[in-house]
């Protein structure tokens, strides 16, 4: 990735396995809110909110870091590509402050303690084929 540029994310969820955040419902690139899960797993949805990765963006959405540490976040949102196919979801980066790899995760809680960092993420299901295109 190359400092100064933007970029298309492209994500097409790959048909093996349904994305989803442990045992809720499925999910797509785009989240969910946690007013969209059952109302029985609001109260912890809620509870969980402050150990969220990005705390104004919903549960399992995209978001981009170039290079390995930093903040250096992009939140591509991913809308449907076409808007009426749920097959692929794109996001565009912002112009990129610095040159470096590009990593992809979803927004889920994590606990900042060693051993324990992954708890949240290890529960989570799904694979995607991602093409990024430079802007």
């Amino acid at each position: 990735m190359t400092r100064g540029a933007k970029y298309a994310v492209a994500l097409s969820p790959d048909g093996g396995e349904k994305w989803s955040d442990g045992d809720l419902s499925e999910t797509t690139p785009m989240g969910f809110g946690s007013a969209d899960v059952p109302f029985w797993e609001r109260p912890i949805m809620y509870a969980a909110m402050p150990l969220r990765r990005i705390y104004f963006r919903r549960w399992f959405t995209v978001i981009a870091r170039i290079g390995p540490i930093g903040m250096n976040e992009d939140y591509l949102d991913p809308n449907p590509d076409p808007p009426k196919e749920n097959s692929r979801y794109t996001g565009l980066t912002n112009r990129l402050k610095r040159d470096g790899e590009l990593f992809l995760y979803v927004n889920d809680a994590v606990i900042v303690v060693p051993g324990l960092f992954r708890q949240f993420y290890n529960n989570n299901h799904g694979t995607a084929h991602v093409r990024v295109y430079r802007k």
